[in-house]
């Protein structure tokens, strides 16, 4: 099956490795879901073991130990790349630019994070997961990236086109971000069209955060979210997402 990811020199599609991505595929509507529910709790299967408990809401908690995101397996750690231009999937650091070419979202301080990538020609696929101090704390760095992404408007020649909007799943929210860059006529500055494309697709869950991201030089829908491109990104979002349930109140029971 042709990948809806694919560049001028190298479909990606082998590279794109997720067992579930059939059976998990597809994309809800932008109704939000009410904060931290049901199945949210629900257990994982891949959890090594079992934390503590912590608050879901917005009360404090206990600073957030070191090495707590270690306690969530991200989809492709460890993952060999069977292509030689594409790396193998390789620790790196969590650094979301929301309007494309700007300066760095950070967490900001007591937040353990942990990603992974893996990269090729006009390609990039990065995975992460994120423990906040506190539900508060968490809620607050998907606030600011809601926030950069409102102040991205378009430069004077409209360069960059952002998009962002609710993802509808098994998490106390999701929400999913795209920027795309334009292509203009030489001669009449016109937009002709677009090229280098960047999906985020984003669960908070309890005091913790996951996301998907992928990008390069890519050409699926541009004037709306391309729901293909948010089904291949979807599956493996879940699977770091249904292990957050020890990052609330409930735990994974």
């Amino acid at each position: 099956m042709t990948h809806i990811w694919s560049s001028p020199t190298r479909s990606v599609a082998v590279l794109l490795m997720s067992a579930a991505a059939s059976a998990l595929a597809g994309c809800t509507g932008p109704t939000p879901i009410p904060a931290d529910s049901a199945s949210a709790s629900a257990s994982s299967a891949s959890s090594a073991r079992t934390s503590t408990a912590v608050p879901s809401s917005g009360q404090s908690a206990a600073p957030t130990a070191a090495g707590e995101a270690d306690d969530v397996r991200l989809p492709h750690q460890g993952v060999r790349s069977t292509d030689a231009d594409i790396s193998d999937w390789k620790s790196t650091t969590w650094a979301y630019r929301p309007c494309g070419d700007d300066a760095p979202l950070s967490f900001g301080a007591g937040v353990d994070a942990r990603s992974i990538v893996q990269t090729g020609p006009e390609y990039t696929r990065q995975e992460m997961v994120a423990v906040f101090p506190d539900a508060a704390a968490a809620i607050a760095y998907v606030a600011r990236l809601d926030a950069a992404v409102t102040r991205c408007a378009p430069a004077a020649r409209g360069e960059h086109v952002m998009r962002a909007g609710d993802l509808a799943g098994p998490w106390g929210r999701g929400r999913v971000y795209s920027t795309s860059v334009a292509v203009r006529d030489g001669a009449s500055d016109a937009t002709v069209g677009h090229m280098g494309l960047d999906y985020l697709v984003l669960a908070r869950t309890g005091r913790a955060v996951a996301a998907v991201r992928a990008g390069g030089e890519f050409t699926p829908a541009i004037d709306r979210f391309d729901a293909a491109v948010i089904a291949d990104l979807r599956p493996d979002l879940e699977l770091i997402a249904r292990q957050l349930c020890r990052y609330t109140l409930a735990g994974c029971g």
